[in-house]
C-alpha cells in the first residue's frame, strides 16, 4: 500500500513537473502499464521454481481475470469517461448521494 501510494505520488508529481496533460485514459493506461511492469518479475520469479507454473483450475482463473480486467479496466475506464462526460463536481456530487447512508 505504502508502495503504491508512493508511485502514484511520484506519478503526480513528475506530471506537475513536466507539465504534462494527459487525457484521463492515457494516464490510465500509463499506470496499468507501469504496474504489470513492476509485478511482473515477480510474478515470474515465485512461479518459476514450481514444478507446475500456474497450472490452475478456472475456477481460480474466472475470478482473477473478472476482478482484473472486468474491475480494473473496464470499470476504471468507464469511471474517467463518465466523469468527463458530466465532469467533476457532477460526478463527485453523484458519488456521495451514492454512498449516503441516509438511503
Amino acid at each position: 500500500m505504502i508502495a503504491s501510494n508512493a508511485c502514484r505520488g511520484l506519478y503526480l508529481v513528475l506530471l506537475k513537473k513536466w507539465d504534462m496533460r494527459p487525457k484521463p485514459d492515457e494516464g490510465l493506461f500509463v499506470i496499468f502499464v507501469v504496474g504489470i511492469l513492476v509485478l511482473l518479475p515477480f510474478v515470474v520469479f515465485l512461479k518459476a521454481g514450481t514444478s507446475q507454473p500456474f497450472d490452475y483450475s478456472w475456477q481460480v482463473w474466472g475470478p482473477i481475470l473478472f476482478i482484473g480486467i472486468g474491475m480494473g479496466a473496464i470499470y476504471l475506464h468507464l469511471l474517467n469517461f463518465g466523469a468527463n462526460e458530466v465532469g467533476a463536481s457532477t460526478a463527485s456530487l453523484f458519488a456521495a448521494s451514492a454512498n449516503s447512508t441516509d438511503l
